[in-house]
């Protein structure tokens, strides 16, 4: 693999992503960092897109929106956590909505726990829902941001 200026080999793939998504500019990698980390759960060595997660729990019925983060976990490092508010008069479960993950995506890419919320989630003035926000309150006594 051939790498970018200034990034060793390894680094092109998510340095190119970064750039086209607008999280990564020129000597902001703290920044990336940050933003790989709302994007990318790292659990037991492996890379799960939170995109693709949050795409199989969507497809369970009666939810209105589902964020995706990594939340610290001793034995994976980050376990994935799935955050979902219900629909109106819909009760779903965590149980039925790991079992639903588990047909669609691979078993470590499934939501290990799962948070049913009432209100909806924070999202910026563009609409997008604030996954800084999420985490932090599962990531604030800790050293690293990331495990």
């Amino acid at each position: 693999e051939r790498g970018w200026p200034g990034v060793g080999k390894g680094f092109g793939t998510f340095y190119a992503l970064a750039l086209v998504i607008g999280c990564l500019g020129i000597g902001n990698m703290f920044q990336s960092n940050q933003a790989f980390a709302q994007f990318v759960v790292i659990t037991g060595g492996e890379n799960v897109f939170s995109a693709e997660v949050e795409n199989a729990v969507m497809q369970f019925p009666g939810l209105a929106e589902c964020a995706v983060i990594g939340i610290p976990d001793d034995k994976w490092g980050e376990a994935v956590h799935a955050i979902v508010v219900p629909r109106e008069g819909e009760t779903p479960t965590e149980a039925a909505i790991i079992a639903h993950c588990r047909e669609l995506i691979a078993h470590y890419k499934c939501p290990r726990s799962v948070e049913v919320r009432a209100e909806a989630l924070p999202k910026s003035g563009a609409g997008k829902i604030q996954k800084f926000e999420l985490r932090e309150p599962f990531w604030k006594d800790r050293d690293r941001q990331v495990s």
